[in-house]
C-alpha cells in the first residue's frame, strides 16, 4: 500500500520521516502518489523487518517528523517512543492533528 493521501494528510511527511531514520526505506515522491519501499509500509510496524527502527530511534523520527510538521509539534512529542505500532496509525494520529488545526 502506497501513499495516495493528499499532501495535508501527513502521509508523506511520515513516510519521509520513516525514511530519514530507516536505511531501508525509501520514498519516491517525485510524482503522486508517492511511493514508498516497502510498498507495505503503512501497515508494518516501526520494528519490523523491512523497516529496522527500534525503541532507540524512535526519538530520531519524532524529531525528523516535527521538522517537516512543526506545527503539530506537541501532538507529535505525544507520540509514544514504541518501535512496535503501526506506522499506519501514527500517520492518523498526524492526520487528526493536522485536520484539526484546520477547524481551529
Amino acid at each position: 500500500m502506497n501513499g495516495g493521501g493528499k499532501p495535508e494528510d501527513g502521509q508523506l511527511q511520515v513516510a519521509l520521516a520513516v525514511a530519514k531514520v530507516s536505511r531501508l526505506v525509501t520514498v519516491d515522491a517525485s510524482q503522486p502518489p508517492f511511493r514508498t519501499t516497502p510498498p507495505d509500509l503503512f501497515v508494518l510496524a516501526f520494528n519490523d523487518d523491512k523497516v529496522g527502527i527500534g525503541d532507540e530511534e524512535m526519538a530520531f523520527f519524532k524529531a525528523r517528523l516535527k521538522q517537516f510538521l512543526p506545527e503539530i509539534g506537541a501532538t507529535i512529542d505525544g507520540i509514544p517512543e514504541d518501535a512496535s505500532q503501526i506506522i499506519g496509525d501514527v500517520a492518523r494520529i498526524v492526520w487528526l492533528a493536522l485536520a484539526a488545526l484546520l477547524f481551529s
